[in-house]
């Protein structure tokens, strides 16, 4: 899933909390700020060192503005800059979007917020951030899982759905806990989590089951690394529920075929309608691509 990060004037964010983003979100990054009469922004697709780079000269250059970050993934469009985050409403405003749109049109060449802005946004009064109905019936259009972080030329941050994200104990406000550290387990890019387990003092968050969007090694602790998922000791490593402890059996099995993407079945993703693979993915009616996606967005 992509994540927003919103950077209010004079906080501060780490450049280890932002590698983490774009690591974990390979199809571009970008960032927005205003010199005071317009909104302008910065779009990077394939190196975080000079994403790094322009990020930290603009904050030097402006360090009376806001910050608005971007890391995405893609689920519609291609793959290039003009589907990149943020976007432009107008000189005067931007915006950054994490979730799907779905009542946005599709279009072969164009990400659903991309058609959102182009056929919402900048259609609407220049003054819409103010208008209590318009701002209302952006939230209705665009869904519950759905989040906006807009940025204006006066240096307003405006969040849309705000509730639906959080924020960290520098006062920088994340549309996910995408931007944070865990400890995981990795097979062959399947992810097997302890959503709502505890292990020491600690209390995972993530989902029990879902694509890991990066290629991530084997992790027994963090940043500790594991050549081998045999290595890991599931028992004594997690304490997790039924669900979890069924579903690590389920991975440790040689025979079980959630893990073979090279078996398909004639049955098709709900949502994107891509040939479902494995026995995970049949099962479930969703390819593991959305399925980590929505189980954030839409809490299935």
């Amino acid at each position: 899933m992509c994540i927003i990060s919103a950077i209010p004037q004079g906080k501060q964010i780490s450049k280890a909390t932002l590698q983490r983003c774009w690591n974990n979100n390979q199809h571009g990054g970008g960032f927005m700020f205003t010199d005071g009469k317009r909104v302008q922004t910065f779009k990077e697709l394939t190196s975080f060192k000079r994403y790094w780079k322009a990020f930290t000269e603009a904050r030097a250059l402006h360090p009376d503005s806001s910050f608005v970050c971007h890391f995405r993934i893609s689920t519609h469009g291609k793959i290039d800059e003009t589907n990149c985050h943020p976007f432009l409403v107008n000189n005067q405003l931007g915006f950054a979007h994490n979730g799907i749109i779905r009542n946005a049109p599709v279009s072969p060449n164009f990400s659903d917020t991309y058609m959102f802005n182009a056929t919402i946004l900048q259609n609407l009064p220049k003054s819409f951030l103010d208008n209590h109905a318009t701002m209302s019936l952006i939230k209705e259009y665009i869904g519950s899982g759905s989040k906006l972080a807009f940025l204006t030329h006066d240096n307003r941050i405006v969040l849309v759905n705000e509730k639906a994200g959080e924020w960290d104990e520098n006062g920088v406000w994340f549309s996910n806990s995408g931007y944070k550290e865990w400890g995981y387990y990795d097979r062959g890019g399947q992810r097997v989590g302890t959503y709502g387990s505890t292990w020491g003092d600690t209390t995972y968050k993530q989902s029990s089951m879902g694509f890991a969007s990066a290629v991530i090694p084997n992790y027994s602790s963090v940043g500790k690394s594991s050549s081998k998922v045999n290595d890991i000791d599931w028992d004594k490593k997690l304490k997790s529920a039924k669900f979890d402890k069924e579903i690590i059996n389920h991975a440790k099995s040689p025979c079980c075929d959630a893990f073979d993407v090279s078996k398909t079945y004639d049955e098709k993703c709900g949502f994107c309608d891509n040939t479902l693979k494995g026995h995970y993915e049949k099962t479930s009616g969703y390819c593991l691509r959305c399925e980590e996606r929505y189980a954030n967005e839409w809490a299935f």
